[in-house]
């Protein structure tokens, strides 16, 4: 099983890596937006100074920082050791490795439990599946990443109730994972965690190693909590309690949590539009898009799986399935504002969960009934692939594009010369201060992470201090900086961000005392 495993993962990984090799074996990337304030986190991370994930549109940052310490690792591993062409490079390999092998050890532990012949139709799936959705495998923007996690937390949730009681730290992890990911996770692990844990501790079979490992692994995930708790007036806890408190009346309607749920069988990519709306119809959605009324059928199959003569596992497998897609709906339901795609993309889990359910059922079953399950699947297969064409991937023209690779999901551009031009600017600067104006902040992120990577302390106008690990102080000599001003060195500009294409001009309006 090992060796099937590590071949599934080279293999697999090699399909998402290969292809974009330019990317991870020459020059030079500099992020952009998104990608370049979370690098900050990443250099912190490395420096073990970070307690926070990801910053939030709403104020606050979600709860933990487990991903900014796995692309650290990646850094230190294959920048600094290894020689990848960027640290953000780094980033996004790590991430393919764990999301890749999320995958494989789930397409694995779940043919064990039923059958081999599980595995092949199983990997084609989530090949596709991945092509048609954005997101994992090889995106590290932080609402594209709890697809791995996911999968884990149910199948091994799953396993962990049906007796494999020693799966426990896996769930745990997988739990930390999530919980550190986003702030609404919480809704997810909770229920799903108490459910293997109670299981667990009913059946009796378990052994205190395993009691430990899981608590040892806990309390690594609890520590950045516990520590941002005791901070006095900075914590960002009291912010996320503070936000939910005053948007608890903020509710989408039950109709729109169910399409909204729904559309990420799909693809669409759009569910700001299509659920955003106020006069949504979930009776007009289902009869523009038959084929949810197959997956409405397949979710109700699955709920009721656990009344059968189906396997344990099975049983169990689809009872944390239709918990989870009850969940979803919630979820939905609550999120506040806009119904973004990527406020639930953890959703293309279940999806896919769903999608291989019906062949679980084939797997364990015994003939003739077994081919009545192969049709099921069969049937199923089809609905998902013509469903799947909507994906993103629409624009390789046909249904060819679910069939090649997808490449990387970033926002960067590639400038040695860029780099040496900053570095030549900031030379023997104490501090640097950088002022931009709001609608060029995606750029002056960028600028910022280069700085910080230099070294140099920093510090920026109003509004912007999640930015900030440590900064300089205002009264040390400083580098005065303006990001998109008149003159200087002009910053490249990636084709795919959205907003203002003109010219972004580096400019040096002081320099430090002493120069």
């Amino acid at each position: 099983m090992f060796s099937v495993a590590a071949v599934g993962f080279i293999v697999i990984t090699s399909i998402y890596v290969v292809p974009n090799a330019s990317f991870f074996f020459h020059g030079n990337q500099i992020e952009f937006a998104d990608f370049a304030s979370n690098a900050l986190q990443i250099t912190n991370a490395k420096h073990f100074a970070e307690i926070h994930g990801n910053h939030s549109r709403w104020g606050f940052y979600h709860p933990g920082p487990a991903l900014w310490y796995l692309y650290a690792t990646g850094e230190y591993l294959f920048h600094d050791w290894l020689g990848v062409s960027s640290p953000h490079a780094a980033h996004v390999l790590i991430g393919i490795v764990f999301q890749v092998t999320c995958a494989v050890v789930v397409v694995l532990y779940v043919a064990r439990k039923t059958s081999g012949i599980v595995v092949p139709i199983a990997i084609a799936l989530l090949f596709v599946h991945w092509n048609s959705m954005l997101g994992a495998p090889n995106s590290i923007w932080p609402p594209h990443v709890l697809y791995g996690p996911f999968l884990l937390l149910i199948t091994f949730g799953a396993g962990v109730a049906s007796g494999d009681v020693k799966l426990l730290p896996i769930v745990i992890f997988a739990g930390g994972m999530l919980v550190h990911g986003h702030v609404a996770q919480p809704l997810f692990v909770i229920p799903l965690g108490c459910l293997a844990l109670s299981s667990v501790i009913r059946g009796g079979e378990y052994k205190n190693a395993h009691l430990a490992i899981s608590a040892l692994i806990l309390a690594v995930f609890v520590l950045p909590i516990i520590v941002d708790a005791l901070r006095g007036s900075e914590r960002n806890i009291v912010t996320i309690f503070h936000h939910i408190k005053i948007h608890a009346g903020n509710h989408h309607t039950l109709p729109q949590g169910i399409g909204y749920f729904l559309s990420f069988f799909l693809y669409e990519n759009k569910q700001e539009i299509v659920q955003g709306s106020a006069t949504f119809s979930l009776t007009s959605y289902l009869w523009v898009h038959p084929t949810l009324w197959l997956v409405i059928v397949l979710i109700i199959a699955c709920a009721l799986t656990p009344l059968t003569r189906a396997s344990r596992f099975v049983k169990w497998y689809s009872a944390f399935v239709t918990i989870a897609v009850i969940l979803s709906v919630v979820w939905s339901t609550i999120q506040d504002g806009e119904m973004y795609g990527f406020n639930g993309n953890f959703i293309y889990a279940v999806v896919y969960l769903l999608y291989l359910f019906p062949w679980l059922l084939a797997a364990t079953a015994t003939s003739p009934i077994k081919y009545s399950y192969m049709l099921a699947g069969s049937l199923v297969a089809v609905a998902a692939l013509w469903n799947m064409r909507q994906g993103y991937m629409l624009s390789w023209k046909g249904l060819s594009g679910l069939f090649i690779p997808k490449p990387t999901f970033t926002i960067v551009v590639a400038s040695d010369q860029f780099d040496s031009q900053l570095k030549a600017m900031t030379e023997g600067a104490a501090g640097v201060y950088i002022t931009f104006k709001p609608e060029r902040q995606f750029e002056a992120f960028a600028v910022i992470n280069q700085i910080n990577h230099l070294g140099i302390p920093f510090r920026v106008r109003d509004g912007y201090t999640f930015l900030y690990r440590t900064k300089v102080k205002k009264h040390e000599p400083e580098l005065s900086m303006e990001v998109c001003g008149d003159s200087g060195p002009i910053l490249p500009h990636p084709h795919n961000l959205p907003g203002s294409t003109a010219p972004c001009h580096i400019t040096v309006t002081s320099m430090p005392t002493g120069h």
